[in-house]
């Protein structure tokens, strides 16, 4: 049997830091076939726990993303998106 090598991490569509305006992040994989399961409260994501992605993730107040790829019940590596929701500037 040959063992296949797990999924390499999945991409976000926008990089982690700060941001004003609300945004939707779009998770893709490198690797085709895969299923991606992410959550959006820290936790680690897995087979078990999580949500599957099927689209953008709305993004609306400070948030860590992690997800991770699986093909064929082999998932890779856990990887985690920060986004800092930044406070409206302060106005007279």
């Amino acid at each position: 049997g040959c063992t296949p090598s797990p999924p390499r991490p999945p991409l976000a569509s926008t990089p982690p830091g700060t941001f004003g305006e609300d945004f939707t992040l779009s998770l893709t994989s490198p690797t085709p076939g895969t299923v991606m399961v992410f959550t959006t409260d820290g936790s680690v994501p897995s087979p078990n726990h999580g949500q599957l992605y099927t689209g953008p993730i709305s993004v609306n107040r400070t948030t860590l993303v992690r997800a991770v790829c699986g093909v064929a019940g082999h998932f890779g590596a856990v990887t985690g998106f920060g986004y800092i929701k930044l406070a409206p500037p302060l106005r007279n």
